[in-house]
């Protein structure tokens, strides 16, 4: 691990700590940190019950469909998240496919971008649909 790894490494554990502690607030830009599967596990888990962050920007990281599970889950039961930017992930059909039903459990999301990815249109499309039904109520 280089010394730019482990000082990445360092800052990333420390905003996770920050979340869980419920002392940042509004946007988190995680943006290329080069967050793996695990390390999207440790900061989902840390925004379960946090309603101070309302943004979350993931673009341009290392996690996958495997790693998007997790992000689905928060999906699925967080009320305060209105915009998450995935952008220039390895994202697959999967793990749209687990976005999208995630978005149907969840009205308060609003923005999803998913730029710059590795999944088919068709279910991008419906994932659109559903956040426009959102922005109007």
């Amino acid at each position: 691990m280089t010394t730019s790894e482990r000082r990445a490494d360092v800052t990333f554990e420390r905003e996770v700590k920050q979340v869980k502690q419920h002392k940042l607030r509004g946007s988190l830009d995680l943006s290329n940190r080069n967050i793996t599967n695990e390390q999207l596990k440790e900061l989902c888990e840390s925004l379960r019950g946090n309603t101070e962050i309302t943004a979350l920007d993931l673009r341009h990281n290392l996690f996958d469909d495997q790693g998007v599970q997790y992000l689905a889950e928060l999906i699925k039961t967080t009320s305060s998240l209105k915009r998450i930017n995935l952008d220039q992930n390895w994202i697959r059909d999967e793990g749209v496919r687990q976005l999208k039903h995630a978005i149907m459990k969840n009205q308060s999301l609003v923005e999803l971008k998913l730029d710059e990815h590795l999944a088919s249109e068709d279910d991008l499309e419906k994932i659109d649909y559903q956040l426009h039904e959102h922005e109007k109520k």
